[in-house]
């Protein structure tokens, strides 16, 4: 399969049933460019009958087909969707290298055998709280440094300073506590840092709801955020609420009805398209007495695909955050604070994306490809303008290894043909 792209649309435009290449060599110029509806043969619906009917079966089939995803690219989806959910990562790196120098001391007895940090990071009760703590500390001297200031205003020493003492208070109050009461004092102390991450910048009227919408703090000013005992309680309850050490609590909290629903709603967005095409077939066919129920065969299987997709979801995040609860504890310790907070940040997502792949690909054996999908497949083996859109796409999936042997065979076929 040497052929480009324009020598694919000039040879078959001209030689593949409408000009001399395939017994028309008497035709005249005009002729022969006249491609359309209207002048395509009879037989245009077997490629000029080049091909059998399971041979273009075979083509519109390799059409519709969407190839499955790899474990490695929904494992790297899973990380990029993590770094969506940190922009800050990505519009300011500078700041999140520097942030680091400040934030690692606060914790360095996490890598001190026997401290009350290091068990405490090593206890999968209490990780996930030194985490996030960890990761709050992080924010707060990131927003130190340089930035736009667009949103959030830069974090003034004093800003610092104060943001600073209370986590340094809540580890210095967590020596002899028992877990319990270490998480909850930890806990308090990231929810404060956390209502005091305010959205205070000149474009604060446009990004304050969108931060609202996400759980943020209402506060106006950090002094504010670290004076909001409302915000700061709730959250610590209801993050204490959320442990992932029990595999019953973290499916409760990962795979809820609400991510179901979410994803099912992607997922009509996305396939509006076959949607519309299943249901203005069954119009079509209604008007030449014919009854069809393609529409709500496609309504069908896009609601058990989304419903699949956020169940799936659901159910990864919460197995990956609950195995990591129990043998991921030790990378914090034995490695850096850092790495035991990043790696536990992105696991949950990772297992996320694996498990809506997983789920996917059973759903996708249960209901097929999508029927406004194949309706359309075969509307453009109806014409010789959609053949060759249909052929192209094949072709391209067969340089790419996403095509069945059948619908190689047959696409060399044509492509012999066309000489």
């Amino acid at each position: 399969m040497v052929y480009s792209n324009s020598q694919f649309n000039r040879n078959y435009y001209t030689g593949y049933g409408y000009g001399p290449s395939f017994g028309a060599t008497n035709q005249s110029r005009n002729q022969r460019n006249a491609v359309s509806s209207a002048s395509a043969p009879k037989n245009s619906t077997s490629f000029g009958g080049a091909l059998t009917e399971s041979e273009t079966k075979a083509l519109t089939d390799c059409y519709v087909s969407s190839p499955s995803e790899s474990l490695p690219a929904a494992a790297w989806g899973g990380v990029t969707f993590g770094l969506m959910n940190n922009p800050r990562f990505v519009a300011h790196p500078i700041n999140t290298f520097k942030a680091f120098k400040h934030v690692d001391p606060m914790f360095k007895d996490v890598l001190k055998d026997g401290s009350t940090l290091n068990k405490l990071w090593a206890n999968p009760e209490t990780n996930a709280a030194l985490r996030d703590a960890y990761c709050e500390m992080h924010r707060v001297f990131a927003r130190g440094e340089w930035k736009f200031q667009l949103f959030r205003k830069r974090y003034t020493k004093d800003d610092i300073g104060k943001l600073k003492g209370v986590m340094e208070q809540a580890l210095l109050d967590v020596e002899g506590k028992s877990p319990e009461e270490a998480r909850k004092i930890i806990t308090t102390a990231t929810k404060t840092l956390e209502s005091a991450y305010v959205t205070n910048g000149p474009l604060r009227f446009f990004a304050r709801p969108l931060s609202r919408i996400a759980g943020g703090s209402a506060s106006k000013t950090v002094e504010e955020g670290i004076a909001n005992s409302e915000y700061i309680t709730k959250g610590t309850e209801d993050a204490l609420k959320h442990s992932t050490t029990s595999f019953k609590n973290a499916m409760k909290t990962h795979a809820g009805i609400g991510g179901m629903v979410l994803f099912a709603g992607f997922e009509f967005i996305t396939g509006m398209g076959n949607i519309k095409k299943a249901f203005e077939k069954d119009r079509e066919n209604k008007e030449n007495g014919v009854k069809t129920n393609y529409g709500m065969k496609q309504l069908g299987q896009t609601t058990i695909k989304g419903l699949g997709s956020g169940a799936g979801w659901g159910i990864g995040e919460a197995i990956f955050n609950w195995g990591y609860s129990k043998w991921g504890t030790k990378l914090g310790t034995k490695l850096h604070p850092s790495v035991g907070t990043i790696s536990g940040g992105v696991i949950g997502l990772v297992g996320a994306s694996i498990g809506m792949m997983v789920l996917g690909r059973i759903t996708k054996k249960l209901v097929g490809e999508d029927i406004g999908a194949k309706l359309e497949a075969q509307e453009l083996a109806q014409t010789p303008e959609g053949q060759v859109q249909l052929l192209q796409t094949v072709y391209q999936k067969a340089q790419k290894g996403e095509a069945s042997p059948e619908a190689k065979a047959a696409l060399q076929k044509v492509l012999s043909q066309m000489g």
